[in-house]
């Protein structure tokens, strides 16, 4: 299953992503790589209608991810094309590959393809 790798600061623990090259909590310079969960929750989404550097309409969302530490990140990404348009906040949604997304991954909607966990 693919996976995030973020950054995770070694003094205070701060995660983040994209990884970043000083903690944004306590300006610790080279946060250490981090793998972040692949699953997580929609926070909160919209429809893109325009843009100049990809076709439209696509939808981005904040996703909210699962941490066994339970430290999670919330991250600004691609949704994968959801027939109807029918995203809901709080639904469960899992990282999975989409050649059509300029980052080449996007969350999709857990329900549809059967991994809700």
């Amino acid at each position: 299953m693919p996976f995030l790798v973020g950054s995770r600061c070694g003094d205070c623990g701060t995660r983040a992503f994209p990884a970043r090259t000083v903690c944004p909590r306590c300006a610790r310079p080279r946060p250490e790589p981090s793998p972040l969960g692949s699953r997580g929750r929609l926070y909160s989404w919209t429809t893109v209608h325009v843009s100049s550097s990809r076709p439209t309409p696509y939808d981005i969302g904040y996703v909210d991810l699962s941490d066994p530490e339970g430290v999670g990140v919330r991250v600004l990404a691609p949704l994968l094309a959801h027939p109807g348009g029918g995203w809901q906040v709080d639904q469960p949604v899992e990282l999975a590959q989409d050649p059509d997304s300029p980052a080449g991954w996007a969350f999709a909607d857990s329900r549809r393809t059967g991994t809700v966990r």
